[in-house]
């Protein structure tokens, strides 16, 4: 039978504040309109940041960045991720090129070819196995 345990309401706002990538957004579209060129997440002042894992925090924001194409590169130096623009240099002059600059990786397809040999006789691999080990 389902069991259920009672949560204070103090308890509700830490459960719904983990939901996956609810803190990307926020991130992302606050740097935008920062008009910041390079800055570094200070996850200390946020309360729903300072308690969430680094990777998880990096890896929300790499997906949210890929998925929607932003002119955000980010790197992870020594626990603190750093923001930077793409589409623009440091003085604020335009790279109207800067959508070619994008690296991302496609995913690897899983076709993969099978040999022409399939199935294996376990009778000759301890052969080949034997006579491997007298020579």
């Amino acid at each position: 039978m389902v069991k259920f345990r009672e949560v204070k309401p103090e308890e509700v706002e830490q459960v719904e504040g983990r939901a996956r990538g609810r803190h990307s957004g926020p991130i992302l579209r606050a740097f935008m309109e920062s008009n910041l060129y390079m800055a570094m997440l200070d996850r200390k002042g946020d309360p729903l940041l300072k308690d969430r894992p680094l990777m998880a925090i990096y890896s929300g924001l790499n997906q949210a960045i890929q998925k929607h194409k932003l002119p955000i590169s980010m790197r992870r130096i020594n626990g603190e991720i750093y923001l930077k623009r793409i589409d623009r240099k440091a003085d604020g002059t335009p790279i109207p090129d800067w959508k070619e600059k994008l690296t991302y990786y496609p995913k690897r397809t899983q076709d993969i070819e099978p040999d022409e040999e399939k199935a294996v006789d376990i009778d000759d691999a301890i052969e080949d196995a034997v006579e491997d080990n007298d020579a």
